[in-house]
């Protein structure tokens, strides 16, 4: 017997009678990273909820062995189902957020009444 000869008979699919579906994949695109801005805070915007509350970002330092010198590593946790803005303060993110809802809003209404 071939090694690729298998000892029992191969059933496509179509034979089967089963019918498979492409699974629809939700695919994320990387499109960059913007530097957090010194003084800035990270805030998460729950859309669902409305809550906000500040980003924890672990930070880590690290030594490297070959040059001897410290390696710095930032990592936050990204939530597909927030909203995440840089501000100053709570009351600033909160500002911002609802002036980029507003701004969505406006275009989907102009879009709508010329469509």
């Amino acid at each position: 017997m071939n090694e690729f000869e298998s000892p029992l008979p191969i059933i496509t699919d179509n034979q089967a009678g089963i019918e498979l579906q492409d699974k629809v994949r939700q695919e994320y695109k990387f499109f960059g990273s913007v530097p957090l801005r010194k003084g800035m805070i990270l805030y998460e915007i729950t859309m669902s909820t409305g809550e906000i509350k500040p980003l924890h970002i672990e930070r880590n330092a690290a030594l490297d062995i070959t040059t001897g010198k410290p390696v710095f590593n930032s990592k936050a946790i990204y939530n597909p189902k927030c909203f995440y803005i840089m501000a100053i303060n709570e009351k600033n993110a909160i500002r911002k957020y609802n002036k980029i809802v507003m701004q969505a809003m406006q275009k989907v209404k102009q879009k709508h009444e010329t469509g």
